[in-house]
């Protein structure tokens, strides 16, 4: 199996600045978010996972295929289900259509929201990674689909790279 590493993190609407991108801490996060990618790649990985939710997961697909112009690696989407979109933004959607039309492959788990669809999706992307990339804070949720694929994550003994989101956009241990 190809060396890979998967995201996970909240949606928009859960981060701080939710759809305010250029909020000091969403640049900050950014910064971040390339820099442990990068990381990464130079260590072997090759294919990387991301949601297709918007928040973190468009976010890091958007820097991953920035990154694919310097390396050679490879994007895959994992849709829960095919309509994922159809409720976002005009601005959001495009940038997810964008984001699927660079990626290597998309994979769309069911054709309609179902109960169990997220979890079905973190199971497979931490299922085929090696490594997760989650941003995260404390104060999430117990029952978020992203402490929920940092569990999954922690029980089949991937690495696990920890952003903490806060005011500061401090890293995580």
């Amino acid at each position: 199996m190809k060396k890979s590493c998967a995201f996970t993190g909240p949606r928009a609407l859960k981060l701080p600045w939710r759809f305010n991108e250029n909020d000091a801490r969403c640049i900050k996060l950014k910064e971040i978010l390339r820099s442990e990618t990068e990381k990464k790649i130079k260590q072997g990985v090759t294919t990387f996972y991301t949601g297709g939710q918007n928040g973190i997961d468009l976010i890091a697909g958007e820097i991953v295929i920035e990154l694919k112009k310097v390396y050679d690696i490879k994007l895959i989407v994992v849709l829960p289900y095919e309509t994922i979109a159809d409720y976002w933004n005009e601005n959001i959607r495009n940038r997810f259509f964008d984001m699927m039309v660079c990626a290597d492959m998309q994979i769309t788990l069911n054709s309609r929201y179902k109960k169990g669809c997220y979890r079905q999706r973190n199971e497979y992307i931490v299922k085929n990674s090696e490594a997760l990339i989650a941003v995260f804070n404390e104060s999430f949720k117990k029952r978020s689909d992203t402490y929920q694929a940092i569990k999954m994550a922690r029980m089949r003994g991937l690495e696990i790279i920890m952003i903490e989101v806060d005011s500061g956009m401090n890293e995580g241990p």
